[in-house]
């Protein structure tokens, strides 16, 4: 009876937190879409080919050389209480951050000094920038990390959404007034992510804690021992999702990255925002329930997770699979000739996201090299088709290999997770989630072969087949018992 109650208290917070993210994430992802738009409309195709690849190359580099402290930090920041050893844990973190950063910003300005003639002065401009942007980037991923742990849900939610709509709204500002071009982007990636740090440094009173001589071996090799095998998988996996735009770059030129990359983001940054959301909400209750040595428990609450998962995920890939060729006329006309990337994303980016279920095993018993093995293969795998197929074929054959790529990682960290920890569901669930989610893509594809549809027109496709969606998991009993909970919660607060 008390695991019971324990259970639906846990599965009720997973509820809420992955519910609080939802919205937040959604209007994130919202706010990236419109940027994608207007970035588009105000950059070349080989303009944001360049500037996407700056902003991978500085992604990579800070996973690389920081990842272990931004998986640690998110890690570790909940097992450690008292004021000497939570100074401790604060300093040993800030320490190695701003030791490594500065090293790497020193060396990268000695490169850049000797190899700039090299290139012409506008790619010299934007490799400079980008050094600095390495250093704010890095540092909010170390505090978002921390934020998120510590289960500041609000403040981490409207600190991302602000986020978004500042680097927005300050490239704009420098687009129209300065007429710096593509090096708008950048400097409000550095401007706006600083003021984010100083925020959360504030609100966490982390300069409270920070003292060099408070730096501890101990913790850092605890650090290290976590998160080294963690960075490898970080690498892989970006690698894997961005090392195409590169051999793009190679074999076909900065001009056909602008466009592969403007649709792969439509998809990633929807998906992106949904994975995170829910992975957000319901992975520090699994931890917990796992650290009280509860495996049946925690196997209980992962199915759960997978579920939630499903639910929202399903229909994302379908409805978008459907309305692509719509959806990417809300970039610029030269960039719609990609439009069938989105699909191909879109399906890769589901069986990342269910992957990361599957990794679960293997990361709450620390057995991260497994991961790291499955995803450096499944990177080689992607590296290999697109050095192959992309000049026969294409830039839009390096999306297929995408997916192509994460459907093997699944595979792999399917039948080697479950080993250890695995998640239940019954035929049913997959019955009613995936019916109802072709059904309503069935309906969405009979309505745009019978109207002309436009951009607008999505504003009420979309709200339809989620209709269609949500009535159909109502009807063949699906979410009948989350429908009545609702109604439940929702008469309470009305009574009181």
């Amino acid at each position: 009876m008390e695991n019971s109650i324990k259970n639906s208290e846990v599965k009720s917070n997973m509820t809420k937190d992955t519910f609080l993210y939802l919205p937040a994430k959604a209007i994130e992802g919202i706010v990236g879409i419109i940027t994608l738009s207007l970035y588009t409309n105000f950059f070349k195709p080989e303009e944001y080919g360049n500037y996407n690849l700056a902003v991978v190359t500085v992604n990579i580099t800070a996973l690389f050389l920081l990842g272990w402290l931004f998986q640690s930090a998110y890690r570790y920041i909940n097992n450690f209480s008292g004021e000497k050893n939570i100074k401790a844990f604060y300093s040993t973190v800030f320490v190695a951050w701003a030791a490594i950063s500065v090293s790497v910003v020193a060396v990268s300005l000695i490169i850049l000094f000797f190899i700039k003639e090299y290139f012409y002065v506008g790619i010299t401009y934007l490799i400079l920038l980008s050094i600095f942007m390495f250093l704010t980037y890095s540092i909010t991923q170390v505090l978002f990390a921390m934020l998120s742990a510590a289960r500041v849900i609000r403040l981490n939610l409207m600190l991302s959404v602000l986020s978004a709509v500042f680097k927005l709204l300050v490239t704009t500002l420098f687009v129209k007034f300065f007429n710096i071009g593509i090096y708008s982007a950048v400097i409000s990636i550095i401007l706006v992510d600083s003021a984010v740090a100083v925020v959360i440094i504030f609100r966490l009173k982390i300069y409270q804690y920070i003292n060099f001589s408070q730096f501890s071996r101990n913790i850092m090799k605890q650090f290290i021992k976590y998160g080294i095998p963690l960075v490898g998988v970080s690498l892989s996996l970006s690698l894997l999702n961005n090392a195409d735009r590169y051999i793009i770059k190679l074999l076909s030129g900065s001009s056909d990255v602008g466009i592969y990359v403007a649709n792969y983001s439509i998809a990633s940054s929807v998906f992106s925002m949904l994975l995170l959301a829910i992975m957000r909400g319901v992975y520090p209750n699994i931890l917990k329930t796992w650290k009280q040595n509860e495996k049946d428990r925690a196997e209980e609450l992962l199915s759960c997770a997978v579920r939630f998962f499903l639910l929202i995920t399903v229909p994302a890939v379908i409805g978008i699979s459907v309305l692509s060729s719509i959806i990417s006329r809300i970039l610029d006309p030269l960039y719609v000739v990609g439009s069938s990337v989105i699909i191909w994303v879109s399906i890769g980016m589901f069986f990342l996201g269910l992957t990361e279920y599957n990794n679960k095993a293997w990361e709450l018993t620390s057995s991260t090299g497994v991961i790291f093995r499955n995803s450096l293969l499944c990177c080689l795998f992607n590296i290999a088709l697109n050095l192959l197929l992309i000049r026969p074929l294409g830039y839009k054959v390096a999306a297929v290999n995408t997916a192509l790529a994460y459907f093997l990682y699944f595979l792999l960290s399917f039948f080697g997770g479950r080993k250890i920890l695995k998640w239940h569901l019954s035929s049913g669930n997959y019955v009613r989630i995936f019916g109802s989610a072709a059904l309503m893509g069935l309906v969405l594809y009979v309505i745009t072969r019978v109207v002309p549809v436009s951009i607008p027109m999505l504003f009420i496709l979309v709200p339809a087949g989620m209709a269609v969606y949500g009535a159909s998991l109502y009807l063949t009993g699906e979410i009948k018992t989350e429908v009545k909970q609702m109604v439940a919660k929702i008469k309470s607060i009305s009574y009181k």
